[in-house]
């Protein structure tokens, strides 16, 4: 991608990459299918590790959140589509948590998990889901039963 620098991700040991982090200033996100010609394979939360133990947080990074913070999540209040390139195929816990403005997401017929509340949040407003596969892939995604505000979305196939 052209914005490489608002992305942190860890190169994983089959030679995949690991999106961890985006630091950008976008409103429309596009999270690549590919870093430094390495395939990205899966979305993960950011974590934080304090005395009382290691926590997950969603892939925003602080610096580009609001200051209304619930539990560990800081409110993302500026993103308002995120379209995920094909080939990635997991969507990790809590990656796309308290995302209050995101209205619309893009997720490709490559995606075969969603893990639990990767897009929940009380302030969610996603109101478009937009799959490059059919009715009948969408419902073969292992997608954990935490994702209410995806579930709840209208879901529109490629058909």
């Amino acid at each position: 991608p052209k914005n490489i620098a608002d992305w942190e991700y860890t190169e994983e040991e089959d030679g995949t990459i690991t999106i961890n982090c985006y630091k950008g200033n976008e409103t429309t996100v596009i999270i690549p299918n590919y870093i430094n010609g390495k395939k990205v394979k899966k979305i993960k939360s950011n974590s934080y590790e304090d005395r009382n133990g290691i926590y997950e947080t969603s892939i925003w990074d602080d610096s580009i959140c609001s200051n209304n913070k619930m539990t560990y999540w800081y409110s993302q209040t500026t993103i308002k589509k995120i379209v995920i390139s094909e080939g990635i195929e997991t969507i990790g816990n809590f990656a796309f948590m308290c995302s209050s403005a995101l209205e619309e997401v893009t997720i490709p017929n490559s995606v075969k998990n969603i893990e639990s509340s990767a897009f929940n949040g009380p302030s969610s407003s996603i109101t478009s889901i937009y799959y490059s596969g059919t009715a009948e892939s969408w419902n073969k995604i292992n997608i954990d039963s935490d994702n209410v505000n995806l579930t709840n979305a209208n879901i529109i196939y490629n058909n």
